[in-house]
């Protein structure tokens, strides 16, 4: 009878464990499709962003490394907002309708802890790909929050992610890796190249990388940072997100 219940209690004392630590296998962040600077919900532009969304995110092979999606996050409108459908939301909706999934979205764009908190805390995510669907100006503050960083940073303070910046994709695994020197990993940056006008590897690779073949960073690199923030786009948003 000791001899049970000793095993029993290193058991759960085992089980425990794996559960504190359980984490997802796999987080895509992406931003929401193209704004109307009226009504600032998604344009045409952004809805066809969106369909396409649906078969990228479940039929690229490179985002399938740990299957298809199996939970959907988007971030809600903060109070002040004029939209009863945050175009986070609008863009999730037609992968949300491929998947048969719901879209959840329990905090606001400014939430990335809370956001973080909840996915590396929840034993039912674990081992899982999540996608989280978000708001462009607290992006690089949710990859902290996650344990990574963005490879790239534009120049401006104000402006790290160019507000014309649609098409980006950003992979995170787990376990993160530890930082070094007090920095912490890169996440790894996919060129989405769905639509007209996105960025390609074009200037990197020669011919381009086209879907679904990968286009890829995972560390600062001046091609990139030419890439995104320097180059044109007449597609500019409003607001912060």
């Amino acid at each position: 009878m000791k001899n049970l219940f000793s095993w029993f209690l290193v058991y759960s004392i085992l089980v425990g464990s794996a559960l504190l630590h359980a984490l997802p296998a796999q987080v895509i962040i992406i931003r929401h499709g193209e704004k109307d600077p009226v009504t600032r919900g998604l344009t045409q532009q952004g809805q066809e962003r969106a369909a396409a969304l649906a078969y990228y995110l479940t039929q690229t092979d490179y985002l399938l490394t740990y299957g298809p999606p199996a939970v959907l996050f988007a971030s809600r409108s903060v109070p002040i907002s004029d939209r009863l459908v945050p175009r986070t939301i609008e863009t999730m909706m037609p992968t949300a309708e491929l998947l048969q999934l719901p879209i959840h979205s329990p905090f606001n764009g400014y939430q990335v802890n809370e956001m973080a908190n909840l996915i590396l805390n929840t034993d039912t995510y674990d081992g899982e790909n999540i996608v989280i669907c978000w708001n462009h100006s607290s992006i690089h503050d949710l990859l902290k929050a996650f344990g990574y960083q963005a490879p790239f940073k534009c120049s401006s303070v104000n402006k790290k992610y160019p507000d014309c910046r649609f098409d980006l994709t950003f992979v995170l695994t787990f376990p993160a890796p530890k930082p070094v020197a007090g920095k912490f990993p890169y996440a790894t940056v996919f060129l989405q190249q769905l639509i007209f006008g996105d960025l390609t590897c074009q200037s990197s690779c020669n011919p381009p990388n086209l879907p679904p073949s990968p286009c890829s960073f995972n560390s600062p690199h001046s091609s990139l940072a030419e890439l995104v923030c320097d180059t044109p786009c007449t597609n500019v948003g409003m607001g912060d997100d």
